[in-house]
């Protein structure tokens, strides 16, 4: 009897200290600190608007820190870990903001987080923070989020009673759940085309949603009655959208079917690829390339060769996929082709990809992964010989001009001239002041100079901007020899 005593009593002076901090931080706030707040606000939106990430989440810091209680700071520290995909950062934020914000701001963390597991197709998570939203308030957003994860689950019946229930009151919401409802309706176009009738366009406010909603309507109206027509049909659209699993569900069932139509074939290998299923989909894609000189079939084919590393059958197939593609298409594969065998150092092999792009191209892609290819060889003789050819292009668009920079200014770096490297750098920045890759060359031509102090600035500020992760690591690597 003692120890519960004990028990309850330690529980209410937890609950009566927990309730003294929130109330502390909700209420006894001052006019001043509020003032203070909403400029630290003010500051850290206008280095967001400028890209100034590492400022903008300093001022957002600053603010939390000042009222722990409010919730714009921790929501603008969010939205910057989401662009830079630092979601497990994400989690951190969200799970210490919950002891100092109410619950309705919660869900707002909560679900914003849920969103971006969501586009990440981190399902789990996303249900996890779905979940946890839901449970602080029942909304459509939470509805749709769960019944996409229940839909990639193949818990159609689950995601169908979550959709069901939600009305037009807002009505982005409202077309969104319809869509995905006429998606459970598979290859029943007559079905699926009754659950989008009543769905009026014009007051979709969401373009993007609009335009899905008319494309997905105009699709259904080209449906006939042939049902392997219908099949591929829907499930050509199923993929584009990122489900995959609808699409297996329509076309598995009817593969017995499908010995001589190679659309049905083809998606089907598609949705098992985009599954990770890569045996399955190697195993159909063959089947589709027997019926068809197709290009799709053959890189489909290499795909799923080269993802259960059969490295040798990989590359033969994407070989057959340039010879059977046309002439649109070749760069594409060209360039996907020749980065897989870079990867695995196959540069005889890459050498001679390229030469035979650039017999039939001559384009300024060619010659830029040429002169990639040089530089990771230290061959700067060869390297330079393209450079020059890039020089001379009146074709270079500016992804192309800050490429070719890129490796004009490697190149004078680690020759020791300095000088030229300058020079570009300049020309570097006018064409993108916010691209990481300029302050991470700049960074470095600061730390041959023995200007650490220049040479860090810089190297932080490409942190800064890399929102890909591209230019990170590089950058750490120089800060560690200045710390």
């Amino acid at each position: 009897m003692k120890i519960a005593l004990r028990i309850l009593i330690i529980t209410l002076f937890v609950a009566l200290v927990t309730f003294g901090i929130y109330y502390y931080l909700r209420i006894n706030v001052s006019q001043q600190e509020v003032d203070q707040y909403n400029v630290l606000i003010k500051q850290g939106d206008d280095a967001f608007g400028i890209n100034e990430y590492a400022d903008a989440l300093t001022k957002y810091s600053n603010a939390a820190d000042l009222i722990p209680s409010k919730v714009d700071s921790y929501s603008h520290i969010l939205d910057i870990l989401i662009l830079k995909n630092q979601l497990g950062m994400g989690e951190d934020i969200v799970n210490k903001s919950s002891l100092n914000v109410n619950r309705n701001d919660r869900y707002i963390l909560e679900l914003k987080l849920a969103q971006a597991f969501l586009t990440a197709k981190d399902f789990d998570k996303a249900k996890t923070y779905f979940n946890n939203a839901n449970d602080i308030k029942n909304t459509d957003e939470t509805k749709l989020g769960l019944a996409v994860i229940n839909i990639h689950n193949n818990e159609f019946d689950a995601a169908d009673r979550l959709l069901s229930v939600i009305n037009n009151s807002n009505y982005n919401n409202y077309a969104q759940a319809k869509l995905l409802l006429s998606y459970l309706k598979l290859d029943n176009i007559t079905d699926a085309k009754s659950v989008l009738s009543g769905v009026d366009t014009t007051q979709i406010t969401d373009s993007k949603l609009q335009a899905k909603v008319s494309a997905y309507n105009q699709l259904l109206t080209n449906g006939g009655s042939d049902t392997l027509y219908n099949a591929a049909l829907v499930s050509k659209e199923y993929i584009n959208q990122g489900l995959p699993n609808l699409a297996v569900k329509v076309l598995e069932g009817k593969l017995d079917k499908m010995g001589e139509y190679f659309d049905g074939l083809y998606f089907l290998s598609r949705a098992y690829y985009d599954l990770g299923k890569y045996q399955s989909s190697m195993e159909v894609a063959q089947n589709a390339a027997s019926l068809s000189n197709s290009y799709l079939a053959y890189l489909m084919i290499a795909r799923d060769y080269y993802l259960t590393q059969d490295y040798d059958n990989s590359f033969a197939y994407y070989t057959k996929a340039i010879t059977a593609a046309p002439d649109t298409n070749e760069p594409a594969i060209y360039q996907e082709y020749v980065k897989l065998l870079s990867l695995n150092n196959r540069t005889a092999e890459v050498e001679k990809q390229l030469t035979a792009a650039y017999k039939k191209f001559n384009a300024a892609w060619v010659e830029l992964l040429f002169t990639d290819l040089y530089y990771n060889q230290k061959n700067y003789t060869k390297m330079a010989t393209y450079l020059e050819k890039l020089a001379k292009r009146s074709d270079l668009n500016d992804a192309d001009k800050k490429a070719y920079y890129k490796y004009k200014i490697l190149s004078s770096i680690e020759n020791g001239k300095l000088t030229n490297a300058r020079e570009d750098l300049n020309l570097l920045k006018s064409l993108d002041r916010y691209n990481p890759v300029y302050y991470w060359l700049n960074g470095w031509a600061f730390l041959i100079e023995k200007n650490n102090s220049e040479a860090k600035s810089n190297l932080n500020k490409a942190i800064n901007y890399d929102l890909d992760g591209s230019t990170t690591e590089s950058a750490k690597k120089l800060l560690a020899r200045i710390d």
